[in-house]
């Protein structure tokens, strides 16, 4: 497409050539034209593949959380039995009249210790992170705004301009069964990470 006066675009082949090679003379409104493609990005949003591919993310962090609580848990278990078997020592090495004010100082520490971490454990373990059950019904309306927003409105002027230095080139094809009487095809590096 070539620009055509201020807000249009045409079909460079058929500007160059005066449409004796493409016959597809008509002019195209560039605002028509970002309208379809950022509505067409709103739709492509809301599909069950955009669902699915936030759920999976959504269950990625919920996994690493619980990974985390329960290497928490496993490092104070391991704490426990690694002061067990100190205080083991120090009361063998006391039965052995190696009785001397520091290695009862050392064993009322590890008590002291062991009694913290008993104290710790015997609260309730807490709760595995579960997903909210409404997450999906919450991810689809913040779509159906965004959509909005991407079509018109003052408010979507922000993401309008942030999409458009992702977008490389925008390919109209004529095809009269189309709304506006062509479809978009957006490359650049929007168009690879919608492909993902």
């Amino acid at each position: 497409m070539t620009a055509f006066g201020g807000r249009s675009v045409q079909c460079s082949t058929a500007a160059q050539t005066g449409g004796s090679i493409c016959p597809n003379t008509k002019n195209y409104c560039r605002d028509r034209i970002e309208a379809q493609a950022f509505g067409g990005l709103g739709g492509l949003l809301n599909t069950c593949g955009a669902t699915k591919l936030f759920q999976m993310a959504y269950a990625k962090e919920i996994a690493a959380a619980n990974k985390m609580l329960a290497s928490q848990q496993n490092a104070l278990n391991d704490e426990l039995v690694r002061i067990g078997q100190e205080i083991g020592n120090l009361v063998v090495a006391i039965g052995r009249e190696y009785d001397s004010p520091s290695i009862k100082a050392k064993l009322d520490g590890l008590e002291g210790r062991r009694a913290e971490i008993q104290a710790q454990s015997a609260k309730p373990a807490p709760d595995v992170i579960a997903p909210n059950p409404k997450a999906e019904s919450l991810w689809q309306a913040k779509m159906l705004t965004l959509s909005a927003n991407l079509r018109d409105g003052p408010e979507g002027q922000p993401f309008r301009e942030a999409l458009r230095g992702l977008i490389e080139r925008v390919t109209l094809a004529p095809d009269q069964t189309a709304v506006h009487g062509f479809m978009t095809e957006v490359e650049g590096a929007l168009a690879a990470l919608l492909d993902r």
